[in-house]
């Protein structure tokens, strides 16, 4: 038999607010053992409701869960002083954080339960309660039927889940919605790079066209967990299905050759003829600064690859546009033509954005291997990629979309 004494004793090792429901007490001795759980409820932060039958239960249960809170504080800003201010809502309303202060952890809180998380801006965190209510846990993102495997790394004993969320076929091509996400955890930080290759799988399980490969790092707003969405154009007739293969890395990979913007502006007849790339043998690269006519003319910068006999070939290499102020390309497109050994990488701005570029020596071309970037990732289990099927628009249920791309 349970005692008063027993359940406190279990309280003092988890400090959660109990609290009571009393269904149907009666008898001679009904005032005293509501007194006696009233009071056991109320010594832990919680409350006592005496309910005489199913609905009366129901009320209950929903006016405690409504009358739930929720807080949040923020770090201060950078030499501020005084306490962290906190945000408090009810349990199901967001709270929305502007603006975001970088590089400095927030604190979620909830009873006796409080995690700290950092942000990078544009997340939309959703954080449900563990059973035990001992801890605060990421709802599992699987929307839109995602295929998973698992990522693993070198000396890591816990894993991530990688998902490939249904493609979206489309007149020029498909759609694929990826996300990452630590299975049992509050929060799963955004990588610093990817790399992903999408290889198209014919009716016989043969491989019809090269892979598409991608590695720009964009995260839409607004998504619970590190989400990309990328389009392979002109995806192959024939090719019902693909095989997706991705790395994720917490770290920068460091450039193994760069070309400032300043230097290209400086010297573009230089540039602009075919050179070996150093560090890379087997490649040379053309780089051109396109300029629509105009003053609201965008400014193109293009970097042409020229793959000889002896480069590792189409796809071996990472080609970035980078900026310490932030300035980021308005359009990045990429084309791959494997059959002719060449592949063209465009960065594309408004003119004012350009000036800005030209005009920091920060703002770079970076150039960097794919086995420099796959050293250390996230790879999964077994490099065994995950299989997805290519299913037409017409073929499937009207379904809410739950992805977003660029």
């Amino acid at each position: 038999m349970t005692t008063q004494a027993d359940v406190q004793r279990a309280w003092q090792s988890n400090r959660i607010p109990m609290f009571i429901l009393g269904v149907g007490i009666s008898g001679d001795d009904a005032a005293q053992t509501r007194t006696t759980l009233q009071g056991l409820a109320e010594s832990t932060g919680g409350s006592y409701y005496d309910v005489a039958n199913g609905s009366e239960m129901l009320r209950a249960l929903l006016a405690q869960l409504s009358s739930g809170t929720y807080r949040v504080r923020q770090p201060l800003a950078t030499g501020s002083r005084g306490q962290e201010p906190a945000l408090e809502a009810r349990l199901n309303q967001p709270i929305e954080l502007s603006p975001v202060v970088l590089e400095e952890p927030y604190h979620i809180e909830f009873q006796a339960v409080s995690k700290s998380f950092q942000l990078q801006g544009g997340e939309a965190l959703e954080v449900v309660l563990r059973s035990d209510g001992q801890d605060l846990l990421s709802k599992p993102f699987d929307q839109q039927a995602p295929r998973a495997g698992q990522l693993i790394r070198v000396g890591e004993s816990r894993s991530l889940t990688a998902r490939v969320h249904r493609p979206r076929v489309q007149a020029d091509g498909v759609t694929f919605p990826i996300s990452v996400q630590a299975p049992d955890a509050f929060y799963t930080p955004r990588p610093d790079q990817w790399w992903i290759e999408i290889q198209p799988v014919g009716e016989s399980s043969a491989n019809t066209s090269p892979a598409y490969v991608f590695y720009d790092t964009h995260y839409p707003p607004s998504m619970p967990v590190p989400f990309v969405s990328w389009h392979a154009s002109h995806w192959p007739t024939g090719a019902p299905q693909a095989d997706v293969s991705l790395w994720v890395k917490y770290t920068p990979t460091p450039a193994e050759y760069s070309l400032s913007l300043r230097e290209l502006q400086q010297d573009t007849q230089r540039y602009g003829l075919p050179s070996e790339l150093p560090g890379f043998p087997g490649v040379r690269v053309q780089t051109q600064i396109l300029a629509e006519g105009g003053a609201a003319g965008r400014v193109t910068i293009q970097v042409t690859e020229l793959h000889g006999d002896t480069s590792a070939g189409i796809g071996s290499l990472r080609v970035l546009l980078t900026s310490a102020a932030g300035r980021l390309p308005g359009r990045v497109t990429r084309r791959f033509e494997p059959s002719n050994r060449i592949a063209i990488h465009s960065f594309e701005f408004d003119p004012a954005t350009a000036v800005e570029l030209f005009a920091t020596p920060q703002a770079r071309l970076e150039f960097c291997s794919k086995a420099a970037v796959l050293a250390g990732a996230w790879h999964l289990t077994g490099d065994q990629p995950i299989r997805v099927d290519i299913t037409p628009a017409a073929e499937l249920l009207p379904l809410e979309a739950a992805t977003s791309q660029r």
